[in-house]
């Protein structure tokens, strides 16, 4: 997991006993990474009632009453949507995997590889949102400088673990890798935008 494209590499090879199996690792990462989430999601609409409870001297209770409502609303907004995006994204891999195939088809012909390298990439991508979820969730007041520093590894796994699997030249990789990223991105946007549409289709009475 560590090596970027080399368990990818190693399953194509039936080199898998000292592995987890990848959507079994993917799972328990985003399972935590979701559970994150949504306390980071808690702990923001916590400080900011506090704050806004600390500004305000008098509550009214036709006031509470008629923000109560919104409050259980928005809850089962947040609580809905990420989990429709967690089982959106579990289809969306197959789909980034097949953006590989056909970017590096050539260079490797068997789609699990393809998807095996995609569930890896977000594994490795909710590995590192959870450490940076966790960080800020104990340290809140802390410098958020680092934290564009953590993310560039990210790209920095994808090119190198395309080196590693495709075996083709750094300057095609980083082309190649790009390219998918960047229809990859286009797709997930998509998908926010569907999910969030329909999550409010159904919510409306």
């Amino acid at each position: 997991m560590l090596k970027p494209g080399e368990m990818a590499a190693n399953y194509i090879n039936g080199k898998r006993v000292r592995y987890m199996p990848p959507f079994r690792l993917y799972l328990f990462v985003s399972f935590i990474f979701f559970m994150l989430l949504r306390l980071s999601s808690s702990s923001v609409d916590i400080n900011k009632e506090q704050q806004e409870t600390k500004s305000s001297v008098v509550v009214f209770d036709k006031e509470y009453s008629q923000s109560s409502p919104d409050k259980f609303k928005k809850e089962l907004l947040i609580a809905n949507f990420f989990n429709y995006m967690s089982w959106a994204l579990i289809i969306m891999m197959p789909v980034y995997a097949l953006v590989l195939w056909s970017l590096f088809r050539k260079r490797e012909r068997h789609f699990l590889a393809h998807l095996i390298f995609s569930l890896n990439q977000h594994t490795f991508l909710f590995i590192l949102l959870s450490l940076l979820i966790a960080v800020n969730l104990i340290f809140p007041e802390k410098d958020s400088y680092y934290e564009a520093w953590i993310l560039m590894l990210y790209p920095a796994y994808l090119i190198v673990g395309g080196r590693e699997l495709y075996k083709s030249k750094w300057r095609s990789v980083i082309f190649r890798m790009l390219t998918a990223f960047i229809i990859y991105q286009i797709i997930i946007l998509t998908t926010i935008v569907f999910v969030g549409l329909f999550i409010q289709y159904k919510m409306e009475p």
